[in-house]
């Protein structure tokens, strides 16, 4: 399978990133006080609604600053030591060949279950407090009252949710990229039924573009609507029982698709099909 499209275009650096200007002035200062040795604060929380370029602007400041980015998902860890030794040796292992430094990203930080993950909030603020390099922690909400103890070691940054027309422009910009002739209105329709959501978006445009030169009105019919997202059942479901190629793509359009578990899952249930 080729490579997602929100991987393959994301920014490269801050000034490619859309909109976002406020979070960027703050997140470049937080930074820069910890090359100066003074950080304003240990962490930041980066929050706001998926597909905002959370992650994106992590890893946009980290080529800024020629900084190799050690990301962790929070959520993927069970018990507050496993996550508290996995992000312990990763900060200790030396820095990618001709990068300056690390920089932490602790990846959706509120999808912590309250019962499941036990003592992990507690693991992340002792973990920023011995740290020595810039640690980032992403959240969709951050006002839960569980996470009290992350927003004091932190510098909130609030990432807006993104308008239509930024959101055009960054198709754009990939239709271009990509050698596609596509009308202005496909693209706005796209934006508008991705609710703000960009990566969501952008995975609409590679569903129907992906192999094409022209994008027409009547392409949009293969998108699957984004109601709400399929557990991951019904989305290994409806690629192994797809009749064509363009149905067992639609589910690249599911916000918020997870593709090395989409990849994970569909090899293991091939075997039975």
């Amino acid at each position: 399978m080729s490579l997602p499209w929100v991987e393959k275009y994301r920014p490269k650096s801050l000034k490619d990133l859309v909109n976002q200007e406020e979070a960027k002035k703050k997140l470049l200062s937080w930074l820069e006080s910890w090359s100066r040795g003074k950080p304003i604060k240990k962490a930041v929380l980066l929050y706001g609604p998926p597909g905002c370029g959370k992650t994106a602007i992590v890893h946009a400041i980290a080529n800024d600053f020629n900084l190799e980015v050690v990301e962790v998902n929070a959520s993927d860890f069970r018990t507050a030591t496993a996550l508290e030794r996995t992000i312990a040796r990763t900060i200790r292992e030396r820095s990618l060949f001709g990068k300056r430094g690390k920089l932490a990203l602790l990846d959706e930080v509120d999808g912590l279950s309250p019962l499941q993950d036990a003592g992990a909030i507690e693991a992340i603020v002792k973990i920023v407090e011995k740290s020595r390099i810039p640690t980032i922690m992403t959240a969709n909400d951050p006002w839960d009252p569980r996470f009290r103890d992350l927003r004091n070691i932190s510098l909130l940054i609030e990432m807006k949710k993104l308008n239509r027309r930024d959101i055009v422009t960054v198709l754009k910009r990939i239709c271009l990229k990509e050698g596609i002739k596509v009308d202005t209105e496909v693209l706005r329709i796209i934006a508008r039924r991705s609710r703000g959501d960009l990566r969501a978006a952008i995975n609409d445009l590679q569903a129907i573009g992906e192999g094409r030169r022209v994008i027409r009105v009547e392409d949009l019919d293969i998108l699957m609507p984004r109601a709400s997202q399929l557990n991951m059942f019904e989305i290994v479901r409806t690629v192994l029982t797809a009749k064509t190629p363009e149905q067992a793509k639609s589910v690249l359009t599911l916000p918020s698709l997870d593709y090395q578990m989409l990849f994970h899952w569909i090899s293991e249930n091939l075997p039975y099909q």
